[in-house]
């Protein structure tokens, strides 16, 4: 989901709303598909009703300084966020969930988890997940693992803890509270509320932090973000592989291997972000890169042959180089509109979880 362009937040100022009615079409079936279409960067979608003659999602989104807020109307679903959809599009945030109607039931990574309505759990995007939940009300709170972190006294596996105490009782009818105080809110308000937001759940942790449930290390956050900078910076280097890693960050490879367990391991990541290099070279518009050879783009981005890189292109896409160039140049999702200046609403595609 990306965020709207400075320009826009420039003229509109914070907080900034977006929405989008996520099942547009006019049976069940299509709007089920629409849905898949919008989130498939971020889970896989599954309903556990099969009847979908009234099947259908609304949702409003709100940007608060660098937290993100999401209500809206959900059908019952099973989502699934799984290693290869991390490995592809990796966002370093936690995630607050409420489901006021009935809560939900969660596989945190092989961690069996019920919540009620009255409860907030808490996530980690860069960990496979599993969630069920009735239809009704959902409520989903974005927020940087940097700034939940920087108020924690060590680093914690929050993955899958449910919120106890006074402090979780209040966060989550703050949390409730939202949607009929944001529409008011000053730009000054609006990095407040995401302020309060994070002081109260470091709050609700703190009575956890002595349980066992969230002394196992955490994965080091730190770490996991300086590998990737440093893959980033040198994807076309031939040599870049855990032991290249661990001379650079001076870590163990065993260290190095669980860190990267969620994402698939080492050489999962590396291709995978080489390859997503590869796609954005391809499907650039014509003529601002000039003719791009497909032997040259493989070595030069470290692969060992051309039909390495094919292969390998095809499974992550699920079609070849040469399609991708021919088909998606007419694909390309547009940046957002500008609008009025008194407007305040944009459109995004809602799996869309990068964050600039």
């Amino acid at each position: 989901m990306p965020l709207p362009d400075q320009a826009i937040l420039d003229s509109h100022g914070l907080p900034f709303r977006y929405f989008d009615p996520l099942t547009a079409g006019s049976s069940g079936e299509e709007r089920l598909e629409h849905l898949r279409f919008q989130m498939a960067g971020a889970a896989h979608v599954e309903p556990t009703d099969r009847n979908l003659r009234d099947f259908g999602v609304t949702s409003s989104t709100w940007l608060l300084d660098t937290l993100v807020f999401i209500s809206g109307e959900m059908p019952a679903l099973k989502m699934s966020r799984t290693a290869a959809l991390i490995s592809a599009s990796p966002q370093d945030h936690y995630v607050l969930e409420i489901n006021p109607s009935s809560g939900q039931e969660l596989d945190a990574d092989g961690r069996r988890v019920r919540t009620t309505g009255s409860q907030v759990v808490i996530k980690d995007l860069l960990r496979p997940q599993v969630v069920s939940f009735s239809a009704g009300r959902a409520i989903s709170v974005l927020l940087p693992r940097a700034e939940v972190d920087a108020l924690l006294p060590d680093t914690f596996d929050l993955h899958g803890v449910v919120l106890q105490g006074a402090s979780a009782t209040m966060l989550h009818s703050y949390l409730m509270s939202f949607d009929k105080q944001i529409p008011g809110m000053s730009t000054a308000e609006a990095v407040g509320a995401k302020n309060a937001t994070l002081h109260l759940l470091a709050a609700s942790l703190s009575p956890s932090f002595k349980s066992l449930g969230l002394a196992r290390p955490a994965l080091h956050g730190g770490l996991l973000q300086q590998a990737k900078r440093h893959i980033e910076a040198h994807l076309n280097e031939a040599d870049l592989d855990a032991e290249t890693l661990c001379r650079h960050l001076h870590v163990s490879r065993s260290t190095l291997y669980r860190v990267f367990e969620p994402l698939g391991g080492v050489s999962a990541y590396v291709r995978e972000r080489r390859l997503a290099k590869v796609h954005a070279l391809l499907t650039a518009p014509q003529g601002s890169q000039g003719r791009q050879y497909l032997a040259r783009i493989a070595s030069d981005i470290g692969f060992s042959s051309a039909s390495h890189f094919s292969r390998a292109f095809r499974e992550q896409y699920g079609y070849s180089p040469m399609e991708a160039r021919r088909l998606h140049p007419s694909r390309r999702a547009s940046a957002p509109a500008k609008s009025s200046p008194s407007a305040t609403t944009g459109r995004f595609r809602f799996g869309e979880w990068t964050f600039r």
